[in-house]
């Protein structure tokens, strides 16, 4: 069944929002670029609990218009490094080290 669509760019096939997100999962990050929002291009990175459930994200958007392919990649590397930090303040060792921040 098609998920409802947000923007004329929206992810409606299931299986293709499962790509994304186990690419976002490998690179520490998500991108989001006008999937929810006409003009608007953010990357976030989930905070970890203790058994690496999501208790929160760290986010930047931008104007589409700005969002260009080294400018997310350095901005999702960030998010992931701040996410990884609050993470490991709030819980000790980073909760899963196998996540880089790095496509």
């Amino acid at each position: 069944k098609p998920l409802p669509a947000y923007s004329r760019h929206s992810l409606t096939d299931p299986a293709v929002l499962r790509g994304v997100v186990e690419t976002a999962r490998r690179h520490g990050y998500a991108v989001c670029d006008q999937l929810r929002a006409e003009g608007v291009c953010s990357v976030a990175a989930a905070i970890l609990g203790p058994r690496a459930a999501p208790i929160g994200a760290i986010a930047v958007a931008m104007p589409s218009l700005r969002a260009e392919g080294d400018r997310i990649a350095a901005l999702g590397h960030m998010a992931a490094l701040a996410a990884q930090d609050i993470s490991t303040r709030l819980y000790g060792k980073a909760a899963s080290p196998g996540r880089t921040g790095r496509p």
